[in-house]
C-alpha cells in the first residue's frame, strides 16, 4: 500500500495538466459561481415575503394566499391611491392638472347614488362648486385671457350639472313612489339655486366691463333659473295631484318671486332692445344717404351719356343701344334681401318686449285666480322671449361694432401702428 501511495505522489509531480484545460475549467467554475449569486439576489423578494410571513398571523396569511385575498390587496392599493388623488384635487380649478379627477370623482358619487332626488341635489351642489371656482378664478387669476378660458370651462360644467338636475327632477316627478321626498328635494333645490343666482349676480357686477365673461355668467344665471323653475313645477305637480299637502300660500309666494325676477329681466333686456333699434335706424339712415348719393351720381352719368349720344351735327349715333336704367328702376333694386331681413329683425326686436310683458301680466292674473300651473307656464314663456330677444339684440349691436368701429379707437390704433413702424425704421437705420 505504501508503495502505491509513493507511486501516485511521484506521478503527481511528473504529470501536469495542459494550460488550455486549466483555463477552460476556471471559466466554467466562475460562471457557475456567478449564476448562483444572481439567484440569491433575485430571491430577495422571496426572503422579504418569508420575513413578513413570520410576523403575520396564520389566518391572514391563508387569506392573502387565496385569489380573493390578492384581489382585495390590489383593490386597496388602487382605491387608496385614487383617494389620495381625489383629496388632492378638491381644491383644483378649471385648467389645473387634477381638475378632471375632481369632475370624475363627482360623477362617481352620482353613479353610486340610487335616489333620483338625491342625484338632482348632488348635481345642484356641484353647480354651486362651479360658482365657487369662478369666484376663486376671479381672485387668483390676473390674466384676463386666463380668466375667460377657465370661467368658460366652469360655466360649461355648471350648465351640464344643472341640465342633469333638471332631468332627474322631471324623471322623479313622473316615476317617484315617494312624493313627499320629491317635494322636499325640490324645495331644497329651489333654495340652493336661489343662493347660486345671488352669487352669480355679484360676479356679474364685478365683470360687467368684460363682455365675454358677462355673457358666460348670464348663461349660468339662465341655466340656474331654469333649474329653479323645474323644482317649482315638481312642487306644483305634487300639490295639485293631491299626493302631498302643501301650503298654497307658500307656493304662491314662491311663484310670485319667480314672476318678479322674470319681470326684472324683461325690463333689463328692453334697454338692450332699444340700443339695437337705435343701431338699426342709424344704419338705415346711412344706407338711405348712400342710396341718394348713388342715385344722384347715376342721374349725372345718365345726363352726360344722353348728351354724348348725338354727334356735333345733331345726328343720333347711339344706334340700338339700350339707355341706362331709370331712377325708378334703381329705387326698386335698392330694396334688397338684406334690407328686408334687417326690417324683419327690427320688427322682431320691437315686438318681443311687449310679448314678454304681456306674458308676465298673464302670469300674474292666472296666479291670482289660483291656476298655478298656467301661471308658471306663462312665466316660462316670458323667459324664452327674453332669451331670444337678448340674443338678437346683442348680435345687432356686436355686428355694428365690428363693421363700424369707433373712430377714436381706430385713430389711436393707426397712430400706435405708425409709431411702431417709425421706431422699427429708426432701429434699422442705426444698425
Amino acid at each position: 500500500m505504501s508503495d502505491i501511495i509513493k507511486q501516485l505522489k511521484d506521478l503527481r509531480q511528473d504529470v501536469k495538466p495542459r494550460d488550455e484545460w486549466v483555463t477552460h475549467k476556471r471559466d466554467l467554475l466562475v460562471s457557475q459561481i456567478s449564476s448562483q449569486t444572481t439567484q440569491k439576489k433575485s430571491s430577495y423578494a422571496m426572503n422579504s415575503w418569508y420575513l413578513t410571513k413570520s410576523f403575520m398571523p396564520g389566518g391572514v396569511m391563508k387569506f392573502v394566499a387565496r385569489p380573493v385575498g390578492v384581489l382585495t390587496l390590489l383593490a386597496l392599493f388602487v382605491f387608496g391611491s385614487g383617494m389620495l388623488s381625489v383629496n388632492a384635487s378638491k381644491g383644483s380649478l378649471p385648467g389645473d392638472f387634477l381638475y378632471p379627477v375632481k369632475l370624475t370623482s363627482e360623477k362617481v358619487k352620482v353613479g353610486l347614488t340610487v335616489s333620483k332626488e338625491r342625484k338632482a341635489e348632488l348635481h345642484v351642489d356641484f353647480a354651486g362648486e362651479r360658482v365657487n371656482e369662478i369666484e376663486t378664478v376671479l381672485v387668483v387669476e390676473k390674466e384676463v385671457s386666463e380668466q375667460e378660458q377657465k370661467i368658460k370651462i366652469a360655466v360649461d360644467e355648471l350648465k351640464k350639472d344643472l341640465q342633469k338636475a333638471q332631468d332627474s327632477m322631471e324623471e322623479s316627478m313622473n316615476t317617484t313612489d315617494d312624493s313627499e321626498k320629491a317635494v322636499a328635494s325640490a324645495m331644497e333645490i329651489d333654495k340652493k339655486t336661489e343662493e347660486i343666482n345671488v352669487k352669480i349676480a355679484l360676479n356679474l357686477e364685478e365683470v360687467k366691463e368684460n363682455k365675454e365673461l358677462t355673457k358666460d355668467l348670464e348663461e349660468a344665471e339662465l341655466a340656474t333659473t331654469k333649474t329653479s323653475v323645474v323644482a317649482v313645477e315638481v312642487m306644483i305637480d305634487k300639490h295639485e295631484s293631491g299626493e302631498v299637502e302643501l301650503s298654497e300660500v307658500e307656493l304662491v309666494e314662491v311663484i310670485t318671486k319667480k314672476i318678479d325676477n322674470a319681470e326684472k329681466k324683461v325690463q333689463e333686456v328692453s334697454e338692450t332692445a332699444k340700443s339695437a333699434i337705435e343701431v338699426i335706424e342709424k344704419n338705415e339712415l346711412l344706407d338711405q344717404i348712400a342710396e341718394d348719393e348713388a342715385i344722384e351720381e347715376q342721374e349725372l352719368v345718365d345726363s352726360e351719356a344722353a348728351e354724348s349720344e348725338f354727334s356735333e351735327d345733331g345726328e343720333d349715333v347711339s344706334g340700338d343701344e339700350v339707355g341706362s336704367e331709370s331712377v325708378a328702376d334703381l329705387e326698386t333694386e335698392v330694396a334688397t334681401a338684406e334690407e328686408v331681413a334687417d326690417q324683419q329683425i327690427k320688427d322682431d326686436i320691437e315686438d318681443k318686449p311687449e310679448e314678454a310683458e304681456q306674458a308676465i301680466t298673464d302670469a300674474k292674473e292666472l296666479l291670482s285666480q289660483g291656476d298655478l300651473t298656467s301661471a308658471i307656464e306663462k312665466m316660462k314663456e316670458s323667459t324664452v322671449l327674453v332669451e331670444e330677444l337678448k340674443e338678437t339684440a346683442e348680435k345687432v349691436v356686436e355686428d355694428d361694432i365690428l363693421e363700424n368701429p369707433p373712430v377714436e379707437e381706430t385713430i389711436v390704433e393707426e397712430e400706435v401702428e405708425a409709431q411702431e413702424d417709425d421706431e422699427e425704421e429708426l432701429i434699422n437705420n442705426e444698425e
